[in-house]
């Protein structure tokens, strides 16, 4: 197995077929977001050509990250006039990683350590695996718009669950882990202190199984049309900075939805 590097945004530990990327997902929000974002897909691509690697674990669990430092950055957004291009790049960018992570020939395993927001979380939903600690909420202040449901397209995608949006973002302040397990949103959950030995003793267990097994069993997942997934994830950009201007100043946007 190669030696993978580190940088600011992400830590990598690996060991015996298992790689954890342990993210800042500050960076998506970042103004120098496409030097990290090159670098992280970079280091997918290499993950993906790696024949020893068998299993990625994705993480928040880094210690720059927390869900307030997230949301002074998306709020910076709003304090110049560089509005729609942060918030497209910040898009464009969540649906880079979905792309490159959809056509990881691996077993992706997430591992959420705390509270998120719905774009961090849908972001989560490309993984095969699931895994949530009994402290991890939903955070639903949409103060600034922070909230907005990036990648929910996914939802209908992957038929990962059925569930009403409207309900899950604005009937509660916090939507704690039981709704997201009784909607099969999340698989697994533990305590804060067991969280990481037994998300690595799942990866171990996927280490042993043969990839061609779990392909096969990934044909419930799949996309009929990777392009066409794109173009979705596309249009959902410009509805939802549609939605976010219309926020902004009422009257001057016209939202249609969008299928």
């Amino acid at each position: 197995m190669a030696n993978y590097t580190s940088n600011q945004y992400y830590n990598i530990e690996s060991k015996q077929g298992i790689v954890q990327l342990q993210l800042n997902y500050c960076l998506f929000l970042e103004s120098k977001t496409y030097e990290y974002r090159d670098e992280l897909l970079s280091l997918l691509d290499d993950l993906s050509n790696d024949k020893e690697v068998n299993v990625l674990i994705i993480t928040n669990d880094h210690p720059d990250f927390s869900l307030e430092k997230y949301k002074q950055l998306w709020n910076s957004f709003f304090e110049g006039g560089d509005l729609k291009d942060n918030v497209l790049r910040a898009f464009r960018i969540f649906d880079q990683l979905v792309i490159r992570l959809y056509s990881l020939k691996k077993v992706v395993i997430s591992m959420i350590t705390g509270p998120l927001n719905s774009m961090l979380f849908n972001f989560n939903l490309i993984s095969d695996v699931r895994v949530v600690t009994n402290e991890f909420y939903l955070d639903n202040n949409n103060e600034m718009m922070v909230n907005v449901p990036k990648g929910a397209i996914m939802y209908d995608h992957f038929k990962v669950a059925n569930i009403n949006p409207v309900k899950l973002l604005f009937l509660s302040d916090k939507v704690f882990y039981q709704e997201f397990l009784s909607n099969n949103l999340v698989d697994k959950v533990f305590t804060q202190e067991e969280i990481a030995d037994r998300v690595y003793a799942l990866a171990e267990r996927f280490v042993k199984i043969n990839y061609a097994e779990i392909e096969a069993a990934k044909m419930a997942k799949s996309i009929d049309n990777l392009e066409e997934f794109e173009q979705s994830l596309q249009k959902e950009n410009a509805f939802l900075l549609a939605c976010i201007r219309e926020k902004l100043n009422p009257g001057s946007q016209k939202i249609h939805r969008f299928h």
